[in-house]
């Protein structure tokens, strides 16, 4: 705990404390302006996009229609006996294909075209008040509606199609109220800490109060509070952030960090339930594992409460045509459990982010970087990896971290699955090596290109989280990444992206178990173990996505 403390220390002498709360919603700002009655100013904006993607193997990395062999090896069993596995068989030394089941979800490339729209209405009453409004389509956790999912309201003898597409939400609604370089903004809005490596809520945004201060010219300070989830009214079940932060800017050098208290009072947690079946043919039994999320655990209600404490500093100086940037987090604080004979675990994660940029020419940039989030270690009750909380966007990889299982386990989640490793993790349990050059073509034309060689922290079994046998790896893989970008005209632009990872053996899924007599739900005659190895074909995962887009 006394690093972190020597570290808040030196952040505050520095003022190194910055967050980019106040510039989370640039883009949504509009130049199309009406003028009311009066001295109040509205501007009216929005967006319009359309989107299509093709993809392949993003949920199992498993080639398509792939069977896993299952095969029995049976050793010493005494001349003239029989094996048997739960009544079924009549085995005695040797190697038995006993099973063939399907690996893969069938056909696994995804071909779809989905929709966003967002208003926006920005009204600036006076100087020093100002508030706005967007919406956008989707629900409260999404933004896109895919063609042809919205049923249908055609008649006649082929009745499909004719229907609306989807709904609008509020993604923004605040008040601003600034003046004489102090101001306060309370509301719906976009948040993000930094660079976003721990915080980053811009995708639908939190309801905040931001208290702000600029005492000298460049220099930003801030205090802002964040309600999460609101529980029960009249009961401590509540999840709030509360962040101190401060950024200095000057032409060629930037500072900034922040201090971030999240208190859970009742968090969801994720918990595994397994289900065995017997094949009736074999008498091979296939367990499936599930993991779901809630605040009660073993019959205690709220039963996980978390405190946790990020320290985040950051920089960034040009010197020349070359950028040189930097962020390191460090988080401590603890879960509390409520459930008699549990210990408390520490927060103990940490990331950091170190990288270069250097302008060739004008229009010519070439990136290196590197970077590191922590994950869990074995034997121990603490929580090692480093904890995001981020939205479903793209945060560095096209394939691994946007949309394929990564190897970050989640601490907490709202969404029912099979495994705790899931896309959109961030830089948790990942270590990752970038290279690449982005350049503007022409004035309309723009591209890049990055390769990423992936790591993760500590071992992983990303597609067998649960299965006893599984061989963790730090092996992610390869990833290839590139856009296209075409200005057609203005505020009007379309894009072609897309990424390809070549899968490690962190991808790998159980090669062989060994059982005895009565484990699990099975049995096996005379109690001779017996060793089950399976085939398959770990594939690669790829996508690629274009688009358009209208801002007005």
């Amino acid at each position: 705990m006394k690093k972190f403390l020597i570290m808040a220390m030196i952040a505050i002498l520095t003022l190194g404390f910055s967050v980019a709360v106040f510039a989370a919603d640039d883009e949504a700002k509009s130049d199309t302006a009406t003028v009311a009655k009066g001295d109040t100013k509205i501007t009216i904006g929005g967006e319009i996009r359309f989107r299509g993607v093709y993809s392949s193997n993003t949920s199992d990395a498993i080639e398509d229609g792939t069977y896993r062999s299952t095969y029995l090896t049976f050793s010493n069993v005494p001349a003239g006996a029989h094996y048997t596995v739960n009544g079924k068989g009549n085995y005695t030394n040797g190697t038995y294909n006993v099973a063939n089941a399907l690996v893969s979800n069938g056909d696994d490339h995804q071909s779809y075209y989905d929709t966003r729209v967002r208003l926006s209405l920005d009204a600036k009453v006076s100087d020093t008040v100002e508030g706005f409004v967007e919406l956008e389509t989707g629900s409260n956790t999404t933004d896109t509606v895919v063609w042809g999912s919205t049923g249908t309201g055609a008649t006649g003898t082929y009745a499909a199609g004719n229907a609306k597409a989807g709904s609008l939400y509020l993604r923004q609604a605040w008040i601003q109220y600034a003046k004489n370089g102090y101001g306060v903004k309370v509301g719906h809005q976009p948040l993000i800490l930094g660079t976003g490596l721990f915080f980053d809520h811009t995708k639908y945004g939190d309801d905040a109060i931001v208290a702000f201060v600029q005492p000298v010219k460049n220099l930003t300070i801030a205090a802002l509070t964040a309600k999460f989830t609101e529980g029960t009214a009249n009961l401590a079940d509540d999840a709030d952030a509360y962040v101190l932060l401060a950024s200095y800017k000057s032409p060629t050098f930037n500072i900034s960090g922040d201090v971030t208290y999240v208190d859970d009072k009742a968090m969801n947690v994720p918990y595994v339930t397994s289900t065995t079946t017997i094949n009736a043919t074999t008498g091979w039994p296939t367990t499936t594992y599930s993991s779901t999320y809630g605040t009660t655990v073993a019959g205690y209600s709220n039963a996980i409460k978390a405190h946790l404490l990020n320290f985040g500093l950051r920089a960034d100086g040009l010197i020349g045509p070359v950028t040189l940037r930097g962020d390191v987090e460090l988080q401590a604080g603890n879960i509390d459990y409520v459930i008699p004979n549990m210990n408390s675990s520490k927060f103990q994660g940490w990331a950091m982010l170190a990288g270069i940029d250097y302008k060739v020419i004008n229009p010519v940039k070439l990136t290196l970087e590197f970077a590191y989030g922590s994950g869990d270690k074995s034997n121990t009750n603490d929580i090692n990896r480093f904890i995001t909380s981020q939205g479903k966007d793209q945060h560095y990889t096209f394939i691994y971290d946007y949309l394929s299982p990564s190897a970050c386990s989640q601490v907490t989640g709202s969404d029912s699955t099979s495994s705790p490793y899931r896309n959109n993790g961030g830089l948790c349990n990942t270590m990752y090596l970038k290279g690449g050059i982005a350049a503007d073509m022409t004035k309309a034309l723009y591209g890049e290109l990055y390769l990423y060689w992936l790591k993760a922290a500590q071992d992983v079994a990303i597609m067998d989280p649960y299965t006893a046998g599984a061989s963790p790896s730090t092996d992610i893989g390869w990833e290839l990444d590139a856009k296209v970008e075409y200005k057609i005209a203005k505020n009007l632009k379309y894009w072609v992206e897309g990424g390809y990872l070549w899968t490690g053996t962190a991808y790998n899924r159980v090669t062989n178990q060994t059982y005895g007599i009565n484990y699990s739900t099975y049995t096996a005659a005379n109690g001779y173990p017996y060793t089950a190895s399976y085939d398959y074909t770990r594939d690669n995962i790829y996508a690629i996505r274009h688009g358009i887009q209208l801002n007005f």
